[in-house]
């Protein structure tokens, strides 16, 4: 084992799946020689590395199913004594289910030797046992069915709190590498922890009621275990092979299906520009060309499954019979009564049920196995981003040397500086520009000009730290001191008062003392700024208007009013709803991505004006107006990599 700097990069923590790849993009060795050209590290094994994307078969599924599934169980307080509870009262089941098979017997025996006495005896019998089984079954699948909710409510917590760290829903969607981050969080997830406690108990619940049920069956006549065993065999291996590629068509499916509601969602977030362009045929004729997609996947999987039924369908009405054929001999004979052939018909079934679990499980099996198969893609590339952002920082490059990555360090002494930066794009298939220096001192307000496509916004990303493609170092004020404000400002979903306090008094949710098991009051913190400071600022950003119709609508609780903001309001008062933002947060340094581009000129001026009343502030903007020349001391010009100082 070596550290370096604290890391711990064990092969354990560092451990490479053994999984093969099915496709040459998802390449660990090739990765790992880039990520080595980065560090200059030429032990290239010390290096976080990419877990493969696997064929989606069942065994793969059987092998990372408890990767997936050991983490609830060992970290969650509560859920081996409720697992534990859950299994007590299958075994209580099963159980039962033995002894009815006991009381249908001799209730059988009593109508076919016409003995009134006893027939009603063991009808009492029946019920007195029915009315202490049903509680339990009930109860049973009961508590089941809640276990599955707290486990999908942990796993939701857990795999949200890391798709949040470390930016990693940021790089997930800068690589496209995982399509549709939303359904695997929200439907994924919720399949598999409820199909998993079913099937897990099913096979539990298989296990006992075939050893109970065996020794039935057994007792009654030894031949009808051998048959049932040997065709369950033959029906498994018949199954199989008809639905072997079964698996992988579910996969496809449930990715057709979100390219297609994807395309649904956005023709809908988009509506107002696709009408002004009168784009709706070509919208319409992607939108029908995914669903093409989607309806040929979905006739495979069905004709997939025609195939399938064919032989199952068959093979559940021959167990019809078979019991009756092997014992039947004995009946007529006289060697055993009428209660035990109708014994033997629910012993054979029950051995046999649970002998073809897989036969009559195979297409829900299948797409629990597609499910998980994509459930795992994604939490393997959530540890591969965040290994990978542990190793940038805390194993530095050597000193004066070229890396290939953008190396950014807090707390200058200037309160902004960029020393010999290049810039790539993230895919490293095109460098912006080279070799930049520039500084921005306390009050310094810098304007970056430039041809559109030049990098002027790109450059914007690297200072805020989103990038890291391409070399040089940037020395800037921490996270918490430095605020964002793109051309399409963020709206929450909150009240405009979280509008206004988002992301410095953003919410707090301690999530680990409750190891993700109980909820949090969620609170905006607004210490020592009032509701009166906020509508003034809202009113200084000309909010007023929105303000006073708010308070008419709300009887004057304007800033608690809940809206679907990015809705509700013009990109230009969104804008000026950044601004005010700017005001509440009061950080050191702005990065203003044309964030004025909606506004009228009066009203840019007037913004800018606001924040030359604040002080230490430094601002840095990208636009294309003349007009902003005015409200800068400094200009970068990236055409040709020009810096002026307006009063040099």
């Amino acid at each position: 084992m070596r550290k370096r700097k604290g890391i711990d990069v064990s092969s354990s923590l560092l451990e490479e799946s053994s999984f093969k790849a099915d496709s040459s993009r998802y390449s660990s060795k090739q990765n790992q020689n880039e990520i080595a050209s980065t560090y200059h590290d030429p032990d290239i094994s010390l290096l976080p590395r990419r877990s493969t994307i696997h064929p989606a078969t069942i065994a793969n599924s059987l092998k990372i199913f408890g990767k997936l599934a050991k983490p609830f169980f060992m970290h969650s307080p509560k859920a081996k004594q409720r697992l534990a509870m859950v299994l007590l009262l299958s075994i209580c089941s099963a159980g039962l289910s033995v002894t009815f098979s006991y009381f249908g017997r001799d209730f059988w025996n009593a109508l076919a030797s016409r003995n009134v006495q006893a027939f009603w005896y063991q009808l009492q019998r029946f019920m007195g046992l029915l009315v202490l089984a049903a509680p339990i079954i009930v109860y049973s699948r009961y508590t089941r069915d809640k276990l599955g909710i707290e486990w999908r409510n942990w796993f939701t917590k857990m795999i949200l709190k890391r798709y949040s760290e470390h930016r990693i829903y940021y790089q997930l969607a800068l690589t496209k590498e995982i399509d549709n981050p939303d359904q695997r969080i929200a439907e994924d997830v919720k399949a598999f922890t409820s199909t998993s406690l079913r099937f897990f108990l099913t096979i539990f619940s298989t296990c006992i009621d075939l050893s109970a049920f065996s020794f039935v069956l057994i007792s009654i006549d030894r031949r009808l275990f051998i048959a049932a065993l040997l065709y369950s065999i033959f029906g498994t291996f018949i199954t199989f092979y008809i639905g072997r590629t079964l698996v992988f068509v579910n996969s496809e499916q449930q990715r057709k299906e979100a390219d297609f509601r994807y395309s649904l969602v956005r023709m809908r977030e988009h509506s107002e520009s696709i009408a002004l362009y009168g784009g709706e045929i070509l919208e319409t004729n992607e939108i029908i060309s995914r669903l093409s997609k989607l309806v040929y996947n979905s006739i495979v999987r069905i004709q997939t499954e025609r195939n399938l039924e064919y032989f199952t369908t068959s093979y559940r009405y021959i167990i019809q019979v078979l019991p009756a054929a092997v014992v039947a001999p004995r009946f007529f004979a006289s060697q055993i009564p009428l209660g035990v052939v109708s014994q033997s018909y629910g012993a054979f079934n029950h051995i046999l049920s649970d002998l073809s679990f897989i036969i009559n499980q195979f297409e829900s099996i299948s797409a629990f196995a597609a499910g998980i198969d994509r459930l795992y893609q994604f939490s393997n590339q959530i540890d591969y981003y965040t290994k990978l952002d542990q190793y940038k920082s805390q194993i530095p490059p050597p000193i004066d040397a070229v890396t290939s990555r953008v190396i950014t360090s807090f707390h200058s002494e200037n309160l902004l500086q960029v020393i010999n930066l290049s810039v790539m794009t993230p895919d490293r298939t095109r460098t912006l520009f080279e070799n930049l220096n520039f500084q921005v001192t306390p009050t310094n307000r810098l304007l970056i000009v430039g041809n559109s496509g030049i990098g002027k916004s790109s450059l914007l990303r690297v200072i805020a730290g989103l990038w890291d493609s391409g070399h040089g170092s940037i020395h800037r004020p921490v996270k918490n001191e430095t605020l964002f404000l793109p051309q399409k400002p963020y709206c929450i979903l909150g009240t405009l008062r979280q509008q206004l306090l988002y992301p410095k008094y953003s919410a707090h949710l301690d999530v680990s003392k409750n190891e993700f098991n109980e909820l949090q009051d969620v609170e905006f913190r607004s210490e020592n700024i009032s509701d009166a400071e906020l509508t003034e600022i809202l009113r200084r950003v000309e909010l007023g208007d929105l303000l006073d119709r708010l308070n008419e609508a709300e009887n004057g609780r304007a800033l608690d009013s809940i809206r679907v903001w990015s809705d509700m309001l013009s990109l230009g008062e969104q804008q000026r709803l950044a601004f005010g933002r700017l005001l509440v947060n009061s950080p050191k340094l702005a990065l203003l991505d044309e964030c004025s581009s909606a506004l009228d000129i009066q009203s840019e001026k007037h913004m800018y004006q606001l924040l030359s009343t604040m002080e230490n502030l430094a601002y840095i903007s990208v636009g294309h107006r003349p007009s902003l020349s005015d409200y800068h001391d400094s200009k970068l010009s990236l055409d040709d990599i020009q810096y002026k100082n307006q009063y040099d």
